[in-house]
């Protein structure tokens, strides 16, 4: 791999076939900051592992504009990279590709439908029950939501394939908001 190689052929410039950018880098083993770094921006990115240090993406502009961002940083932090577009791949091969972007989008939204109706849920219950109808409190729960609908966002924002339970996570993201609604509402009356 070179410092940072980009492989790119004519028919990965066609504007509306769906392409794949493929990630191969190498990190240094220490500092492990620095490996952990590009790990959590693809991770962040959306970036779908097929192995260690091998990720790919589908070609959308958002994703491929972080992703260029990103490959950047790699030969700063001491790595290197090959960044190649697949303008092609088999079928059942991209098939497999959505299979895991879908899995991986479900898996997030079965997780944020946890964290809505037992942590949040929970701890609205436990306020309740130890009557601590305080603005802080309010302040507090009002601040999980906020986290919780931003994560909604991101899941949403690389669910670029419909992945399943998104409309439970939005049922529980609304559920959470009716029960932060009644708990404020307690604490005014």
């Amino acid at each position: 791999m070179g410092n940072g190689t980009r492989i790119r052929t004519n028919a990965s410039r066609r504007a509306n076939a769906l392409g794949w950018p493929l990630l191969i880098y190498r990190m240094p083993a220490e500092p492990a900051s620095k490996r952990v770094s590009v790990w959590r921006d693809l991770h962040r990115l959306g970036a779908l592992y097929l192995q260690q240090c091998v990720c790919i993406l589908p070609t959308m502009e958002g994703p491929n504009a972080e992703l260029s961002r990103i490959t950047s940083k790699i030969p700063a932090l001491g790595g290197d990279f090959t960044l190649i577009d697949l303008p092609f791949v088999p079928p059942e091969d991209e098939a497999r590709f959505v299979s895991s972007f879908r899995t991986q989008r479900a898996s997030e939204y079965a997780e944020l439908v946890v964290a809505c109706e037992t942590t949040y849920s929970k701890r609205v219950e436990f306020e309740a029950l130890q009557r601590t109808f305080s603005p802080g409190a309010v302040e507090e729960l009002h601040r999980q939501l906020n986290d919780l609908a931003r994560r909604f966002e991101w899941i949403s924002q690389h669910d670029w394939f419909d992945a399943d339970r998104q409309e439970d996570a939005d049922r529980s993201l609304m559920q959470c908001a009716r029960l932060r609604a009644e708990f404020e509402e307690r604490t005014r009356g």
